[in-house]
C-alpha cells in the first residue's frame, strides 16, 4: 500500500489515507539495477582505489580529504576535500575548471534557495561551514584506470 501512494479505491476519486511515495519500479529500470548488482564488487573495488589514490595524493599537500570512519566502510559514491575557506576553494575550483578536471562546489544549502529563505532555520554553522569549503572531486569510474 505505502509502494503506490497509499491510494484508496474510492470510484472515480483519488483519495490517499496516509503519507506515502511511489517506489514503483519499471521492469527496465530494475533489470538495469540486477545488470550493475552482478558487478558491484567490482565497482566498490575501483573505487576504493580512487578514493587511495586522492587519499594519498592529498596527503602531500594543505588539504584535507575525507575519509572513511575507523568504523564504517564507505562506498566512495562521492570523494570530497575541505578548504581553510571560500576564497581558496573558489581559487582550486576556477584551476580545475580551466584545467578541464570536473570538480563542484557543495550543493547549495536548502534555508540559501529562494523558495526557502522565509522558511525557520535552526544552528547550521557546520553545514555553512561546509558549504564554503567543501569541494567534491571527480568520483565516476567511466574510464578508470586507477593503478595501485
Amino acid at each position: 500500500k505505502l509502494s503506490t501512494t497509499a491510494r484508496v479505491e474510492r470510484g472515480f476519486e483519488s483519495f490517499h489515507d496516509e503519507i506515502a511515495y511511489n517506489y514503483r519500479l519499471p521492469n527496465l529500470n530494475a533489470a538495469l539495477g540486477c545488470a550493475q548488482l552482478e558487478r558491484l564488487d567490482s565497482i566498490l573495488s575501483m573505487k576504493s582505489k580512487l578514493a587511495k589514490k586522492y587519499s594519498s595524493y592529498f596527503d602531500n599537500l594543505d588539504i584535507n580529504f575525507l575519509t572513511e570512519p575507523k568504523h564504517a566502510t564507505s562506498n566512495h559514491w562521492l570523494n570530497i576535500i575541505t578548504l581553510k575557506d571560500n576564497r581558496e576553494r573558489d581559487q582550486f575550483l576556477n584551476e580545475s575548471l580551466k584545467a578541464r578536471v570536473m570538480c563542484r562546489a557543495a550543493w547549495t544549502l536548502m534555508n540559501q534557495l529562494p523558495m526557502y529563505q522565509q522558511c525557520q532555520v535552526y544552528n547550521i554553522d557546520v553545514a555553512t561551514r561546509f558549504g564554503q569549503t567543501l569541494v567534491a572531486l571527480p568520483s565516476g569510474i567511466n574510464g578508470c584506470t586507477v593503478n595501485e
